[in-house]
């Protein structure tokens, strides 16, 4: 239930980036403290957790599959990802997209071991289906991000006399 649990910190950390700063609140501002504060949370801060989880208690979080070789592999990936989750949270346009994809592949990875190879239980296949959804929802955030941010000023300029679209 770690997806469960960490949402709601993830929408905390969202509205307070978005109350802080005290700057008008547009559509680019939301994608942009929406995806940070996902890639933080959902990515980096939970994914330590559950690397420490799985380092402490590795019958805990991986059930019956709880080896020592299995358990130092799944430590070392959850690190792998949080690791990836902080460096996208604060890094360029294009690490916060390659971030996205790689929470979203580990989100389906997850979904597919939990799935077929361990069977888990109902509670542990909806919180994995949650966290799907907000990976899924963290690629679409970080699509808009980069066609915004990526976006080429129009030469001809736009018809209310801007010389940009933006």
């Amino acid at each position: 239930m770690d997806t469960v649990a960490f949402l709601p910190l993830a929408l905390a950390a969202a509205l307070y980036s978005l109350w802080r700063r005290r700057r008008p609140i547009t559509r680019t501002r939301v994608m942009d403290v929406a995806l940070s504060a996902g890639l933080l949370v959902m990515m980096g801060v939970r994914y330590a957790f559950l690397a420490v989880m799985t380092a402490a208690m590795p019958a805990a979080v991986l059930g019956a599959w709880a080896t020592p070789a299995a358990a130092g592999i799944a430590a070392a990936l959850y690190a792998l990802l949080a690791l990836i989750g902080f460096v996208a949270y604060r890094g360029s346009v294009a690490w916060r997209v390659g971030g996205a994809v790689v929470f979203s592949a580990a989100a389906l990875v997850e979904l597919i071991v939990n799935t077929v190879v361990s069977h888990a239980g109902a509670l542990r296949t909806m919180d994995t289906l949650l966290s799907v959804a907000i990976a899924a929802a963290l690629m679409i955030l970080a699509a808009f991000h980069w066609t915004h941010r990526t976006a080429t000023p129009n030469p001809l300029g736009s018809s209310d006399g801007r010389p940009y679209d933006y």
